[in-house]
């Protein structure tokens, strides 16, 4: 893996683990959200909804985990020289994003970690762009 997307990979994943959300009377940046979410074991009943139809504070758990899940992956996929890896990581990312802010139009607290989290969606958009830009080592040898 190139040197600009390896250092572009860490500050995506830094980015979305110092994003901002809001709970209970209180700001935190996320990774303080997942790790809580890993060591409580909390992922069951009222804390724990899957579905676009759930609340802000309900969907925090699931976005936890996957934001997560897609950070692991990210990093796991820096090592390798997988540009299928890594653009699942990504998506799983992106899918953890959008579900903790599907609520955006209706709710403050969305509204604040969404606007926390553009330097994650600035950098991820950047990431996949190069991808996309990147000619295959297949294609270099023909």
């Amino acid at each position: 893996m190139p040197y600009k997307f390896k250092i572009l990979t860490y500050w995506i994943i830094i980015a979305n683990c110092l994003m901002m959300i809001g709970a209970g009377h209180a700001v935190a940046p996320f990774i303080f959200w997942e790790l809580f979410t890993l060591i409580s074991g909390d992922i069951h009943g009222e804390n724990f909804c899957f579905g676009f139809g759930c609340s802000y504070n309900a969907s925090l758990n699931v976005a936890a985990l996957v934001s997560l899940a897609g950070q692991f992956m990210l990093l796991v996929s820096t090592g390798r020289e997988s540009h299928r890896l890594r653009h699942i990581s990504l998506g799983i990312l992106l899918f953890g994003f959008a579900f903790l802010c599907h609520n955006l139009f209706s709710d403050g607290l969305t509204q604040f970690t969404f606007f926390t989290g553009i330097p994650f969606l600035a950098f991820t958009i950047r990431l996949i762009y190069l991808l996309r830009m990147q000619v295959p080592d297949e294609q270099i040898e023909k």
